[in-house]
Order: structure tokens, then sequence, then C-alpha cells
């Protein structure tokens, strides 16, 4: 019965947010999740002048086993390689998922604006999309340790910023050389500016 609740709550949340005033969370929030996206919505204002001008749903998940459920539920293709491989998943519909099995409140935190980033990137493509993926995951990445205080790892590589620019590229070489594409687009991104890459229209 309280997963029924929860999807209705969540359906009402992505298809009528006009009838809702604040960002939601689904599940059991042990890491004051309004605050820390008041925190991040702060810096982006700030550093930008950008307002998060889309209500976010953002479901907590107790383990992997749930996460990759929720996944499912949501027809997130591969979503059993994805919730084994990833920590947390946004959409465009505007839904940020997070697996918070051994999850500390500062690395909480770094997932939580990783995707609230990607949230301001849709924002800011409104029907566009991108193809540069070392913007999309490097400025990502940056930001929310900026944001956190986590500590991350920037090194180069010697990956070039052609071969992992694509979505297809960037998910190949994830494959075949693992978190060193991810070091490598931090490294590109290190000293970027957001709106150089999502530019405000």
């Amino acid at each position: 019965m309280k997963r029924v609740i929860q999807m209705l709550i969540l359906l009402i949340a992505m298809y009528l947010p006009s009838i809702v005033w604040s960002h939601q969370v689904v599940g059991n929030d042990r890491y004051d999740t309004p605050g820390k996206i008041a925190e991040i919505e702060k810096y982006f204002k700030e550093r930008y002048n950008l307002e998060l001008d889309r209500h976010v749903v953002v479901i907590l998940e107790p383990s992997t086993k749930a996460y990759s459920r929720r996944l499912q539920s949501l027809k997130v293709k591969d979503y059993e390689s994805i919730a084994y491989r990833s920590q947390a998943l946004t959409s465009k519909e505007n839904v940020i998922v997070i697996d918070c099995s051994g999850l500390s409140d500062r690395s909480y935190m770094f997932f939580l604006a990783h995707e609230l980033v990607h949230q301001y990137q849709f924002q800011l493509l409104k029907e566009k999309t991108t193809e540069d993926m070392v913007a999309v995951e490097g400025l990502a990445d940056i930001i929310a340790s900026d944001i956190s205080g986590y500590p991350i790892e920037i090194k180069n590589c010697k990956i070039s910023y052609e071969s992992i620019k694509s979505y297809y590229d960037f998910k190949a070489s994830l494959a075949s050389c693992g978190s060193a594409t991810i070091y490598q687009a931090r490294f590109f991104m290190r000293n970027a500016n957001f709106l150089d890459y999502f530019k405000k229209e």
C-alpha cells in the first residue's frame, strides 16, 4: 500500500507540476534533502544567476536492489546493469533516483548535486539535446564536488576530447577504459564555465 501511495505521489508530481508547489522527496529522507536542494539552488543563483524553474522529484531508495526495481518501474533501458554501475540517475521528466546504500551525508550531497546540475542543463537546453558528453558529465562532477566538498579524482588519462564527446563514444569508453573516462572529462572541464556550454536563451 505504501508503495502504491508513493507511486501516486510520483505520477502527480511528474505530470501535474502546477498543483505541487515545491520539490518532492519520496522515500526515507535521512539527509534533509529539501535543505540540500536549497543550498544547490543558492549556489546556482549566486554563481550563475540561474533559478531552477522546474519541479523536481527526488526518489530515495535504500538498496541497490530497490534502486534497480525503481528504474525498472520508470521504464529505464538496461535498468539492471545501470543500477549496478551507477549511484543515481536523472531524467528529462524531472525525476532523480538515488541509491542511498552506503552514502555518507557528504557523498549523498555530491550525487544529489550532480543530478541537479543535469536538471539545470535540461532546463537551459529546453527541447534541444547536446552531443557533448564531456561537458555534461565533466561539469556535473566538477560543480557537484565544489558544492559538496566531496573529493574527486581529476586526471589527464591521455584520452582525446573528440573520442569521448558523443554519447555513443562516451559510453564505449566507459566500457573499455572505466573510470579513466570520467577522470578525463573532469580534467577537460576543471576550469570551464557552466554558461559557456549551457547558455540561457
